[in-house]
């Protein structure tokens, strides 16, 4: 007695395909490693101007983060900092590139002090820290590609 024959298998529609995508697409940001520009212009003043992609001599700077002190996950901090001259308001600005575990509710923030004003915007894609501040690339691929699969679904 012959066995059946099995039952072929179909392949993916384009639109499961495009689903799994946007799935991984959005996932990814999750994942804990996180490459960041790690410098200050204090000590070198070309991490005042960075400008990815590398190879443009950039990526020296850019490093992998560690999580933080309790396992929180990092993500990638700019900050623009004037520092004050004593009763001049007058001062040097500095841009420190670094590393963060503590996020802020805001995307960027500021604070103020007699010694010194902040600007300090936190980002959570690799090397999104650059001189243009954080990106938002990540985030309007994120909405096109669910659109996309939506899309192609309805399309049937």
């Amino acid at each position: 007695m012959r066995s059946p024959s099995p039952t072929p298998t179909p392949a993916p529609s384009l639109a499961t395909a495009a689903l799994c995508a946007a799935v991984l697409l959005v996932a990814l940001p999750q994942a804990r490693a996180i490459n960041c520009y790690q410098c200050n212009s204090k000590v070198d003043v070309a991490c005042a101007e960075l400008e990815p992609p590398p190879p443009n001599g950039t990526e020296r700077y850019l490093r992998l983060c560690k999580d933080g002190p309790d396992g929180e996950p990092a993500f990638c901090r700019r900050s623009v900092i004037k520092v004050l001259a004593a009763n001049k308001g007058e001062g040097e600005t500095r841009i420190v590139r670094s590393c963060g575990w503590v996020k802020h509710k805001n995307e960027c923030y500021k604070f103020d002090d007699d010694d010194h004003h902040e600007h300090v915007c936190q980002c959570f894609s690799d090397a999104c820290n650059a001189a243009s501040g954080p990106g938002h690339a990540h985030f309007l691929a994120s909405l096109l590609a669910p659109a996309l699969a939506l899309a192609l679904a309805l399309r049937r």
